[in-house]
């Protein structure tokens, strides 16, 4: 998981940003990932919604935050 998460990390940001718009169950999953780390159930099942139900938005989100920050939106940073 650590390495998927590193990978992610490390692509350039015209990557991230074609990913995230061509590809995003990708975000999805990194999103899941660094959520599962934490031990959060409510943010996994929020990341599960967000990727499946709200897809266009979770796409349109996911590329705001690649250009603002250089990673997708993270719900670690907005639920504590």
């Amino acid at each position: 998981m650590d390495a998927y998460l590193k990978m992610m990390d490390e692509l350039p940001l015209f990557i991230k940003i074609i990913l995230a718009i061509f590809i995003n169950l990708l975000w999805t999953i990194y999103r899941i990932i660094v959520d599962y780390k934490a031990d959060s159930v409510l943010r996994i099942v929020l990341d599960i919604i967000l990727g499946t139900l709200l897809c266009p938005v979770a796409m349109i989100l996911d590329i705001l935050f690649i250009i603002k920050d250089g990673k997708p939106l993270l719900l670690s940073e907005f639920i504590k």
